[in-house]
């Protein structure tokens, strides 16, 4: 009965309704789904980037999730962009990049163009380490000629936080970088 009277409610207001948007997220999260599955494997840590299918907490996930809710919680829309697709970006205000450690060739300019155009890029610890095939970059990151980078040395790192007054240890990574034209 409820349904049907909803029903009633649209019919009689569709024609007010009719191209009603929600209104585009000024944050785009860019996404990598090969990134995604190669984190859950490898150990990403050491000389040799082991599969040692070790039982830390994969920081991506609270990188990401933590993320997106503190987006939500300050009522920010949040919109998604493949990382293959980086030429979306055009029009966001920021693009988060969590866990995209094996980025695309194209992607250094894409970025660079976003970053031009007034956007502002967050990257998360590992961004562009790899070739999409999993190897070591060492070429440096992908970062088109906003600067050049490459990583020097990762290792993993125990942290105790606090958080809403709960104590937590995390367990990531802490990475050396030498860079031109930038700062760390």
């Amino acid at each position: 009965n409820s349904v049907r009277e909803f029903g009633g409610l649209i019919r009689e207001f569709d024609q007010k309704i009719v191209g009603f948007h929600p209104p585009r997220a000024e944050v785009a999260i860019v996404f990598d789904f090969k990134s995604l599955l190669m984190s859950e494997i490898e150990d990403g840590c050491g000389p040799d980037f082991t599969f040692c299918g070790n039982d830390m907490l994969y920081y991506y996930q609270f990188a990401h999730s933590g993320f997106y809710r503190l987006l939500r919680q300050n009522d920010l829309a949040v919109d998604y962009v493949d990382v293959n697709h980086l030429e979306k970006l055009a029009g966001y205000k920021v693009a988060y990049f969590p866990h995209c450690s094996m980025m695309p060739p194209t992607a250094g300019a894409d970025i660079e163009r976003f970053v031009a155009n007034g956007g502002v890029v967050i990257a998360d610890e590992g961004f562009a380490m790899r070739q999409p095939n999993t190897w070591m970059n060492p070429y440096g990151l992908v970062c088109g000629g906003l600067m050049k980078a490459q990583l020097l040395e990762r290792r993993r790192g125990m942290r105790k936080l606090m958080v809403s007054g709960e104590a937590f240890e995390t367990a990531g990574y802490h990475s050396e970088y030498r860079v031109q034209d930038a700062k760390v």
